[in-house]
């Protein structure tokens, strides 16, 4: 992202005149999201393919399902902040109709961001209004070093309850349901799943 500009627009404003950009706000400042690397742009595309081969669905023998979960979704928290998060999830269960308005304003159960340029937004601003609007699953996904942090809210922050590398192989929470090779979510094919 570029660097932040300070703007004296309501988060209404900010709404009406940047919503078919790819601007985020957080009280007050708004920026400009750069070009995804290749990197960035191909592991969002993984996570996306193998989460969403299970789980963004309603369900079935064959796979649990039970999930919302889309790319660059801008959602809002309160007054203070709209994000288009590279990936978020909302379980059927509490949000029954796919979200699909601007911006969405339903809580996610789950966002994830992948590290770019950005990552002090990632990692501090996105995490504290995450935390504070209780969003109770967080991954942040380093793509060249191929790791994968999950985080858990809890009341006194979020908890880190898994970090995985290329290398693993198992349940991934909150998409714990079934078994994923984490490689998978990095490109590289196997054989495990």
């Amino acid at each position: 992202m570029t660097a932040a500009k300070k703007l004296l627009l309501t988060i209404e404003d900010f709404e009406f005149q940047y919503q078919d950009t790819r601007c985020q706000y957080h009280e007050g400042e708004i920026w400009e999201a750069q070009a995804a690397s290749p990197d960035h742009s191909f592991t969002q595309g993984t996570i996306m393919e193998v989460l969403g081969s299970h789980f963004n669905r309603k369900g079935g023998p064959k796979n649990p399902g039970g999930w919302w979960i889309g790319t660059e979704v801008a959602v809002r928290y309160a007054n203070s902040a709209l994000y288009a998060h590279d990936l978020a999830g909302w379980k059927r269960s509490r949000v029954p109709t796919r979200p699909n308005r601007y911006p969405v304003t339903e809580r996610p159960d789950w966002v994830c961001e992948i590290l770019s340029s950005n990552a002090s937004d990632d990692l501090v601003k996105k995490k504290k209004t995450l935390f504070e609007n209780e969003v109770p699953f967080y991954w942040i996904v380093h793509p060249s070093d191929r790791v994968v942090s999950v985080f858990q809210w809890t009341e006194k922050g979020y908890l880190s309850i898994l970090d995985f590398d290329e290398h693993f192989v198992g349940h991934i929470p909150p998409f714990d349901a079934v078994q994923i090779a984490a490689a998978r979510f990095f490109g590289i094919e196997t054989d495990e799943e």
